[in-house]
């Protein structure tokens, strides 16, 4: 039985992706290399990572996959291992099966484009045409839909799911 092979890290491009092509189906292939910054104060450090993407979604990202960008990647680690004059050598590549781009900055609202949100009845801006954004407004706790405590001090939400008062 194989062991669990997984991975999943935020994390930025440290430079262009290089996309090319190989085998008679002319099989896309996008070798990129990533920069995970983790730890604190003292302790604060950068992991390098060289990675490679295979396949159909790899042609469809490597115009996007540019040097600073940052995004989410999972897929398998994979240790390389070869011999040279300076004797045995190994890295650690990552194979990349899924990249998820991460929006900076207005957290992915394109200038301008707001609509009402009624949690708390702020006018707060949320992306026009994101469906989480919708579903917190239809969905936005507000007086006319709370629900009391009965008398075991349960309250159900509005989807009907009991909580306990603390």
């Amino acid at each position: 039985m194989a062991d669990l092979n997984l991975f999943s890290m935020q994390c930025r491009l440290t430079k262009d992706a290089e996309y090319s092509t190989f085998g008679q189906n002319d099989t896309a292939k996008l070798k990129f290399s990533v920069a995970n910054n983790v730890g604190y104060g003292d302790y604060k450090h950068d992991n390098f990572f060289n990675c490679e993407m295979i396949g159909k979604g790899a042609a469809g990202i490597a115009q996007y996959m540019v040097k600073g960008k940052p995004i989410i990647i999972s897929g398998e680690i994979k240790q390389e291992r070869w011999e040279s004059q300076e004797g045995k050598r190994s890295a650690v590549k990552l194979i990349v099966r899924n990249v998820n781009f991460v929006s900076e900055g207005n957290r992915g609202q394109a200038p301008n484009q707001t609509q009402p949100n009624n949690v708390g009845g702020q006018g707060t801006p949320a992306p026009a045409n994101n469906p989480f954004a919708q579903a917190l407004n239809d969905n936005a706790v507000s007086p006319e839909n709370y629900k009391k405590p009965d008398a075991n001090g349960y309250r159900e939400s509005m989807d009907g799911i009991p909580f306990g008062t603390f």
